[in-house]
């Protein structure tokens, strides 16, 4: 009997701390922005129309959530990005000629599921993960 009390003890102790360890959302450490960046993202107080950015630099945003200029009806929407020193940086470029522009955002927060950027503006755009 004695064996059977320490035998349930010892099952309550370690359904006790299974039950109550981290979840894995705890347990995420983000990698750099440079690869965090990388997927489909939706902008907090936006459209919810997703921008996706890609391995390779290149930025789908077709409904310009990220970034969006327009010169004389030509929508600039060849798009690329990078990150360095803490700062995205975006370039919308004119399909039909060299004409471009951009913008650029500093990164304040880095999280697995979210980055904020700081839009120069006094309103941070929060980025979430699809």
């Amino acid at each position: 009997m004695k064996n059977f009390k320490n035998f349930f003890l010892l099952l309550l102790t370690v359904s006790a701390v299974t039950f109550t360890s981290c979840t894995k959302e705890d347990d995420c450490t983000p990698p750099a922005v440079e690869t965090n960046i990388v997927g489909s993202w939706t902008v907090a107080l936006g459209s919810g129309d997703a921008a996706e950015f890609k391995s390779d630099g290149t930025l789908v945003d077709p409904t310009g959530e990220i970034f969006e200029i327009e010169v004389n009806g030509v929508n600039y929407s060849e798009k690329t990005y990078t990150v360095a020193n803490d700062t995205l940086t975006v370039i919308a470029k004119d399909p039909n000629s060299t004409n471009s522009g951009d913008a650029s955002f500093a990164i304040k927060e880095n999280e697995c599921d979210k980055i904020t950027l700081d839009s120069g503006l006094g309103i941070d755009f929060v980025l979430n993960r699809e």
